[in-house]
């Protein structure tokens, strides 16, 4: 039963909604993203065409999406710099000039940030120009801004610990690094919380040369601070402070530069955001010159105590457009417009039912991205979550200047906004210059991606629930958290309705996604005899761990049924082990029954406390003590009828138990446990080894734990020493011990023996090894007493005996030699400039070297005219030796293969070569380093010193004044894009064109206008501008209503268009009946069908229209007739 939007009257549309005004703009889908990914949102950018150009994230890999007006894909991307799937590409910059696009992003391995990149790209096609990343130091690019050929990059790069600023400036045409700035690391004003990090996260586009950067600085306990930084097209700094704003209702300023533009007017207009929580609001406007004079400074609070962030900034001819985040009331984005003053005009919050909307975050919660006002209208993006997958989206926030529409189905709702005048100035900061070089290199992945479309597959049919009259349900498919607007007034996320009269009822489901259907139904209402009943209440005996099972009858029920019983539990039958009043509630479609049952439950007797029994040795009688419900009687084995019975051996004894519902028998088990034994050897003599051990093992019999008189529990004992050992073994049922008396003799020790070395003359050495007491020596000289004298290397024995026997030790002495160095006395020799020699000595028996420059190595390079010594020593003294250097070097000569410069025939310029010290000798007879030229030609140059002669030449070339010369001053083409070939431009110089926009123009021209043409060389340059008419600016507009009432005023249905020709026009009534159609072209229809006036509704539409490339387009719509 699925119905169409052209089937309903406008009375439903005005009962579900005053947002039920449906256009053509119904029709189009400003979401991106596939159900399986994750899509972010960074980035969006727009061409005179209506294209959009958004870029951010797709789960892991870089995301840029180029739409046309009606957001139809042209071309979808994913970047990425790696094939591991733990690396991660996030774009957090894009820019288009002309038909080109760059951006920047950061690299990231499993959620940390380890690099940055940047690139070029062509608009038309997607394709690479060229990409650069970094992988090895841990750093961001933040924005990209363009200039006379260089693009230029501002980020931050981590040096251990802090992070720093920085930027760089790359070539338009390679992207290799023409210069780059130092790390800037700037110190805050407080000595006593340090900087901690620097970061740079926006910048201005170029203006006259200068370029200003904002971000912020912290402290180690995370306080930020605001910081504006100026720097030049050739890489100076000449702009750096901090913003100290005041704030009247009180608390510290703990706040960060989010985005920093400049308006019209070349003045400055700073964002801020603040992490303060204790005083009046959260946004900062702060507007100055660019030479730092505060023109005001106005404080925000979006939608009264709200937390907010600042995520982009617009300008138009009046204002100052803010876009961010809002955790308020709801949680969304906000649109905040105010006056070049800071004057608030108008501030909007943006939010759909089920959706959590934000912006991209990037590093230390700075936001991310560009955007755009062109067109007429504000360009943002948004992060959609939905509330039931925890999927991401990209939303296109597409608002008109004036805030009033947007062209999704998100609402719009004005947000209260008090504003304060804060004082605000600019301080200066202390700078940490750090030496740093950021190594780029090619790389880029580029791969197609393509996005489902959001409402191909959706489908709505109402339905009156089988059986059960009341109840309407909703089938619903392909929607994504739907909400449901019933004609009763009723707004909710569920997808049934109860009714009790059969007026007709109407359906508008809208999704996330903006995916809309309307249904109509009739309800049916006809009488339930659904009746139900549990059994009649009883009594019961059950087993121990046994259960009853209640089940209830009932008839009439309309399916489904749903069960719900006292304890909850949802089964077609409830299991009960005890007495008690137990109910159902049985629910078909339409009504719940409810009954109830009372049952007592008896048990058979229970018997308690049967665990098995141990007794010691001559601890019997033993009693047991069994437990018995109460009211059973007792039976043991042998007689006896009460619970207690004394035992006097081991064995099994059983008890019974007996009630009304039967007997139950139990055993208990009686064992003996023996007392324990220890013996252990009473006497133990013996002789070891110096450091070795005996071991004690007693004989255990019933025991269960051993302890030694030393605190030991191990079953046996290791000793060294004499003495008296006891042994304890025990169980539960007592103590047993034995004792041993051990006498322990060692062999002797000989210590001291370690091997020794002597210095070549310093022989006879002492040997003083150690000997137990009691031992006697003999060496193997036959010397008798511990210490002996030697006269050279050798091998010496000693042996040392006592009572337990004689033990032997061998001392080896060695010799080292003195040591020895030799090196060549003196050098003289030519190298050329920037050349070096090498001094290579000869070491023998040399364990360390030191040079008399302090260089330790084995040889010493050396530039530099001198006296060098190196020394060589061991552990047994030091030797040297000393070289005298003499350097001269070749003559050095550098002239340019061509020069081409500037000069006057017959007046000429002087020309000074760049050479070493020395003796010239020109072509033209001259002998200094200086020759005067006044013609072209060839002149070389012989350079002469001591060491020898070099010769160079070089051809100079006279550059004539700039040429420009192109055949037509104007071009009309039926083209999308024209090649600048096209453009037939003869000249003998350097060339740049400039779109109407001011942008510099790449290989094609994209829009009509005028055309700036620059030519220039080392001599000159001339301006010069052509009209191009491209015919592409087509647009096709139709309304979404009109009011045939005869007023002058809105009275025909027509169309807009540009470079369009309507070639077939028909429109068919809400019963498919075709009331108008119109063959080559179209005039207009004034809402009457054969003479007659059409009744009000809604009509379906369907048009052929061509462009001026004669390509065809069909396109279907609807519009409301409204007298």
């Amino acid at each position: 039963m699925r119905k169409t939007l052209l089937l309903l009257s406008l009375t439903f549309l005005s009962v579900v909604s005053m947002n039920l005004v449906f256009s053509q703009n119904d029709e189009k889908s400003t979401i991106i993203g596939n159900l399986a990914d994750d899509e972010t949102a960074a980035n969006i950018v727009a061409d005179a065409l209506g294209n959009t150009y958004v870029a951010g994230k797709q789960n892991n890999k870089g995301l840029i999406v180029k739409q046309n007006a009606m957001h139809v894909p042209l071309w979808s991307k994913t970047l990425s710099f790696s094939t591991n799937p733990t690396n991660n590409t996030m774009i957090t910059f894009l820019d288009i000039l002309g038909d080109t696009l760059i951006g920047c992003g950061t690299l990231g391995v499993s959620g940390s940030m380890t690099g940055s990149f940047y690139f070029k790209m062509n608009a038309q096609t997607g394709a690479l120009y060229w990409s650069k990343f970094n992988m090895t130091s841990i750093s961001a690019v933040w924005c990209m801004r363009y200039s006379n050929g260089k693009f230029f990059l501002v980020g931050s790069v981590h040096n251990v610990p802090d992070f720093c600023g920085k930027v760089w400036a790359v070539s338009s045409q390679t992207g290799n690094v023409i210069w780059e700035t130092p790390l800037l690391h700037y110190l805050l004003p407080n000595p006593s919380n340090m900087t901690n990090h620097t970061l740079f996260v926006s910048a201005t586009k170029m203006v006259n040369g200068k370029l200003f950067i904002t971000g912020f600085s912290d402290n180690t306990i995370g306080e930020k601070t605001p910081i504006v930084i100026g720097i030049t097209e050739t890489g100076t700094v000449f702009f750096e402070k901090y913003l100290s704003v005041i704030v009247p209702t009180g608390g510290s300023f703990k706040a960060r530069g989010t985005i920093i533009h400049s308006d019209m007017n070349g003045n400055l207009v700073l964002g801020v955001d603040s992490d303060n929580t204790n005083f009046f609001a959260d946004l900062f406007l702060v507007k100055s010159d660019t030479l730092g004079n505060i023109l005001f400074c106005k404080n925000y609070n979006v939608d009264s105590n709200a937390i907010g962030s600042i995520a982009a900034l617009n300008e138009t001819a009046t204002s100052y457009v803010f876009f961010g985040t809002n955790w308020g009331y709801f949680d969304g984005t906000y649109t905040l417009k105010v006056d070049k003053g800071g004057n608030v005009e108008k501030c909007v919050g943006i939010s759909k039912p089920n959706i959590s909307t934000g912006t991209a975050i990037g590093v230390f919660g700075r936001s991310l991205g560009n955007s755009m006002f062109l067109n007429g209208n504000h360009y943002f993006t948004s992060t959609e979550t939905s509330y039931s997958i925890f999927q991401t989206d990209i939303n296109q926030i597409i608002l008109d200047e004036e805030l009033t529409t947007i062209e999704d189905c998100s609402q719009l709702f004005e947000l209260p906004v008090p504003t304060i005048d804060a004082i605000a100035s600019f301080q200066p900061l202390t700078v940490s210059y750090i030496p740093n070089i950021t190594p780029f290199q090619n790389g880029g992945i580029l791969a197609d991606v393509t996005f489902s479309p959001n409402c191909e597959n959706i489908s709505l049919d109402l339905v009156q629930n089988t059986g059960c009259q009341s109840m309407i349900t909703a089938n619903v498919a392909g929607f994504t958290d739907p909400t449901f607007y019933w004609s009763t007034g009723d707004t909710t996320g569920v997808n049934m309705l109860s009714v009790n009269i059969t007026d007709t009822i109407f359906l508008r489901v809208l999704d996330t996604k903006c995916c809309e259907l309307i249904d109509t139904i009739v309800p049916v209402i006809i009488p339930s005899t659904f009746t139900m009943n549990l059994p009649a209440d009883t009594s019961i005996c059950l087993q121990p761990g046994s259960s009853f099972t209640i089940t209830p009858t009932f008839s009439g029920a309309n399916a489904p049924v749903q069960y719900l019983w006292s304890d909850n539990s949802t089964g077609t039958s409830l299991n009960i082990t005890q007495s008690g009043t137990y109910w159902l509630e049985l629910s078909d479609s339409c009504l719940t029954r409810i009954d109830s049952i009372v049952m007592i439950v008896n048990s058979l007797p229970v018997i308690g406390n049967i665990a098995n029994v141990s007794v010691c040795e001559d601890d019997f009688p033993a009693t047991l003590n069994p437990t018995v419900s109460s009211g059973a009687s007792v039976l043991w084995d042998n007689g006896v009828i009460t619970p207690n019975r004394t035992v006097n051996v081991p064995g099994s004894y059983i008890i019974a138990a007996t009630n009304s519902c039967g007997t139950t028998n139990a055993a208990v088990v009686v064992s003996q446990i023996n007392l324990p034994d220890v013996q252990l050897t009473a006497l133990v003599d013996t002789c070891i080894q110096s450091g070795a051990s005996i071991v004690l093992i007693p004989v255990l019999t019933n025991v269960n734990t051993v302890l030694w008189s030393n605190g030991s529990t191990g079953i046996q004992l290791t000793v060294s020493n004499s003495g008296t050992y006891v042994v304890y073994g025990s169980n539960q049922c007592g103590i047993d011990s034995a004792n041993t008396i051990v006498s322990v003799n060692s062999l002797p020790v000989i210590g001291n023996t370690a091997n020794v070395t002597v210095c070549e003359g310093d022989f006879p050495a002492i040997l003083n090894p150690t000997i137990s007491a009691g031992a006697s020596v003999l060496w193997d000289d036959g010397t008798v007493s511990a210490q002996r004298s030697v006269n050279g290397p050798g091998s010496y024995t000693i042996s040392a005996t006592n009572n337990c026997g004689t033990v032997n030790a061998v001392i080896s002495v060695a010799q080292t030699n003195l040591p020895h160095v030799q090196l060549i006395s003196s050098i003289d020799t030519c190298i050329q400039n920037g050349g070096n020699i090498v001094l290579i000595p000869t070491f023998l028996d040399v364990n360390s070297v030191l040079w008399s420059n302090g260089s330790i190595g084995n040889q010493l390079t050396v530039s530099a005219n001198g006296n060098y010594t190196v020394y060589g020593s061991n552990n047994c003294g030091i030797d040297s030796a000393t070289c005298s250097v003499a350097i001269k070097h070749f003559p050095e000569l550098d002239l340019p293969t061509n020069l081409d410069t500037c000069f006057e025939i017959g007046v000429g310029f002087s020309y000074t070569a760049l050479g070493s010290v020395g003796s010239y000798q020109w072509s033209s007879g001259s002998q200094s380093a200086t020759e005067w030229i006044s013609q072209e030609g060839v002149y070389s140059c012989t350079l002469t010193n001591q060491c020898g002669s070099i010769t160079d030449s070089m051809r100079v070339r006279r550059l004539t004044a700039v040429d420009l010369y192109f055949p037509k001053d104007s071009l009309l083409e039926c083209e999308k894009q024209l090649s600048v070939s096209n453009l037939q431009i003869e000249t003998n110089y350097n060339l740049e064109i400039f779109a109407p926009n001011g942008d510099l123009v790449g290989t094609f021209l994209t829009e009509s206008g005028w055309y700036a043409v620059h030519a220039f060389n080392a001599c000159g340059e001339k301006w010069d501008s052509i009209y191009v008419n491209l015919q592409n600016e087509q647009f096709f507009y139709l309304p979404n209503s009109f009011t045939p009432n005869g007023d002058s005023y809105n009275d025909r249905f027509e169309f807009k268009g540009e470079n369009i020709i309507v070639r077939d026009m028909r429109i068919f009534n809400r019963w498919g009946e075709e009331v108008f159609s119109q063959a080559g072209a179209f005039t207009g229809w004034d809402g009457i069908y054969r003479g007659e006036n059409c009744p009000d509704g809604v009509y379906a539409i369907r048009v052929i229209y061509e462009d001026c490339f004669g390509i065809p387009t069909e396109f279907s719509g609807h519009v409301s007739l409204i007298r």
